[in-house]
């Protein structure tokens, strides 16, 4: 299921408070915030919380959700040996099955242009990435080293059969883009 959101607060080691988008959130964009501190015994203790939801329905889904989310993550990180958690710290804390159509960046921000493919043309020519995958929309992923981004239109585009606009949002009435 694809998530979308915009980071709008990061503090290293201590806090993620980012927007959340689903289709269990029904296009809406929630808020989500991760606080992490220090636990017994060098673990760390991570409070998450969600909101925002548009009914009582959706954040009883999450509720319930996140609960099983955070306990899968927790045993997989149980169940790496030092070697392979020290691995997965150089990765960029990535642990379990990597998702092989998004580039290997710690961050992969989404700019949207009026003209995707000028936009496109640019980056390689002018600032040398390299095209690495058209998705549909038209989004196209770059990369240069080893940073990554993609590029979106302006307009509304289909994903998983519905209409979604260029930050990935369902479409809201009184919105209006800039």
């Amino acid at each position: 299921m694809p998530h979308y959101g915009r980071f709008l607060e990061l503090v290293p080691g201590e806090l993620v408070r980012c927007t959340w988008v689903t289709r269990g959130t029904a296009g809406v964009e929630t808020q989500l915030s991760v606080r992490f501190t220090p636990g017994p015994e060098g673990a760390t203790h991570c409070a998450l919380t969600h909101s925002g939801f548009a009914d009582p329905r959706a954040r009883e889904q999450h509720a319930s959700a996140w609960p099983a989310a955070l306990a899968a993550q927790g045993a997989r990180l149980a169940a790496l040996s030092e070697r392979e958690f020290a691995r997965a710290l150089q990765r960029g804390g990535g642990i379990g099955r990597a998702n092989r159509s998004m580039p290997d960046a710690t961050l992969i921000p989404t700019r949207s242009y009026p003209d995707p493919e000028a936009a496109v043309h640019w980056l390689r020519e002018v600032l040398g990435c390299v095209e690495r995958l058209r998705e549909p929309g038209p989004r196209v992923q770059l990369t240069m080293g080893n940073g990554a981004g993609r590029c979106c239109g302006l307009g509304p585009f289909e994903c998983a059969g519905k209409r979604r606009t260029a930050t990935g949002h369902a479409p809201r009435a009184g919105i209006q883009r800039r």
